[in-house]
């Protein structure tokens, strides 16, 4: 009867372990959803603000004090990898725009020298122009791309169910493993490891 009781509770046990357990990824997956979509947003209101894009605005230190502005800017496209660090960059002055201009947190949260934003799982997070030499994923349509580094795979999947179709190899969100060169094939969610690291993508 104890032997019983013993098995009993310890059942009870790992199912409400791996239950929680699973609740966590979804709350955290939640998160990082809306994270990704509020980087979206925030360069959409910028847009309808200044009529320019976060980064390639060329006129960003007239309206915006304190403001850099890139080489080249003013040609409609967020220039640079999606992840970038160059600091005259426009994929990473767009972090710097986007803050100045009041549409995302004022403190870089990165790390010092690093303005990229980090999300929930503490990757970065980071968008520019899906061209076709700057899209992360191949076959990814849309003119930008929001992408979220180190992202658990049960995360990634949870994120593209709540965000997209639910397989991460089609649709507006899909998925490539961390550290993948730009133009890499999306990974299908079957094979996608829960515990190892991978780029979420959407584009818009």
């Amino acid at each position: 009867m104890e032997l019983t009781l013993v098995i009993l509770v310890a059942g009870l046990l790992v199912v409400t372990t791996g239950a929680a357990r699973e609740m966590l990824a979804t709350t955290r997956a939640k998160a990082l959803a809306r994270e990704m979509s509020a980087v979206r947003l925030a360069i959409d209101s910028y847009q309808d603000r200044f009529h320019a894009l976060p980064g390639d605005d060329p006129h960003a230190s007239t309206h915006l004090t304190g403001a850099a502005t890139a080489s080249g800017a003013g040609n409609g496209v967020i220039d640079g990898a999606w992840d970038s660090l160059d600091p005259g960059g426009e994929s990473t002055l767009l972090w710097q725009h986007l803050r100045l201009a009041g549409l995302m947190p004022a403190a870089p949260e990165g790390g010092e020298g690093d303005p990229r934003p980090r999300h929930v799982a503490d990757g970065v997070l980071g968008a520019n122009s899906a061209t076709p030499s700057q899209g992360q994923v191949a076959g990814l349509g849309g003119f930008l791309q929001v992408c979220a580094g180190s992202v658990p795979g049960r995360m990634a999947k949870v994120v593209d169910r709540l965000l997209d179709d639910g397989a991460s190899d089609t649709g507006t969100v899909r998925v490539v493993a961390q550290g993948a060169p730009p133009a890499s094939p999306a990974i299908a969610t079957a094979n996608i490891d829960d515990g190892a690291a991978y780029v979420v993508c959407q584009a818009y």
